[in-house]
């Protein structure tokens, strides 16, 4: 009598993962920048983070010295939404021309490194297209949770702490919600290409090559995305969860744009979320 086969079980290296969380890339198939020190990085990194972050840090100072609260104004409307529209649509231009530049000087003169690799640090020899895809189809995943988790417990928070609502339009009805969302509509994607790149991937390359620890990584991290989120007041700590996610999902695969595209369909989604149901967001 034949032995009962033991192969109908499918091998372990082909069974399909039952949880979104992305495999590791080797290290050796992570592009490496050039070993720097941490008196040159750190000083860089200060000098980066403010001039990129500098506007709403100050208005954050600002504030917290003269002890105002966010002001909040009407929603655009036909006839004021040129004038508001345009000042936020050159603001965020400008944020995203001086990121680029500060992340193209940084990879060439320090790193050097090119810029892309920023973006995406897997070898392009690194698997075959399918493992490519699945990789950051997980880390899109795995950022747009962490994303949700926080803003629905950092809007939790919120509603125990009556103080810490911030400043915005006030929106009434579907008309102000359009309005304001076709207003802040650009920025919702720019902001994603302003802060995951200098906040999760230019401060991990950079402080990877002064060969800095990982709990130091996380922490300034964390500090990172804080400080120009302070407008929210102490909900803002639900944002640390999520800020360690996403540098984790960096740091494991070398891949950004998956974490900025979660960002920025986080951002969609919420104004969808405003224009269906304007009086629960104004």
């Amino acid at each position: 009598m034949n032995a009962p086969s033991t192969t109908d079980a499918p091998p372990a290296s082909s069974r399909r993962r039952r949880w979104p969380i992305p495999a590791p890339t080797p290290a050796e198939l992570l592009l490496q920048p050039r070993q720097v020190s941490a008196w040159a990085a750190y000083p860089v990194l200060a000098v980066v983070y403010l001039l990129v972050f500098g506007y709403p840090l100050a208005g954050i100072v600002t504030a917290t010295l003269t002890d105002q609260a966010a002001p909040r104004f009407p929603a655009p409307n036909a006839d004021t939404f040129w004038a508001l529209a345009l000042s936020q649509w050159i603001m965020h231009a400008v944020l995203l021309g001086l990121t680029f530049v500060c992340l193209w000087l940084v990879c060439r003169w320090l790193l050097r490194m090119p810029i892309a690799a920023v973006f995406n640090r897997t070898s392009q020899q690194e698997a075959t297209p399918h493992r490519s895809w699945g990789q950051g189809w997980r880390v899109f995943v795995c950022a747009f949770a962490a994303i949700v988790t926080w803003m629905v417990g950092m809007d939790l928070l919120s509603a125990l702490m009556p103080e810490a609502a911030v400043g915005g339009p006030v929106i009434e009805d579907r008309a102000d919600a359009v309005w304001t969302v076709l207003m802040l509509g650009p920025a919702q994607l720019t902001t994603a290409l302003v802060e995951e790149p200098i906040v999760v991937g230019l401060l991990v390359v950079l402080l990877t090559a002064a060969r800095r620890p990982a709990w130091e990584i996380y922490t300034l991290a964390i500090l990172a995305k804080i400080a120009y989120h302070l407008t929210y007041g102490l909900p803002v700590l639900a944002l640390v969860p999520a800020a360690l996610v996403i540098v984790w999902l960096y740091r494991r695969t070398g891949r950004l744009w998956p974490v900025i595209l979660a960002h920025a369909a986080y951002n969609l989604c919420f104004s969808a979320l405003v224009i269906a149901w304007p009086a629960t967001f104004g």
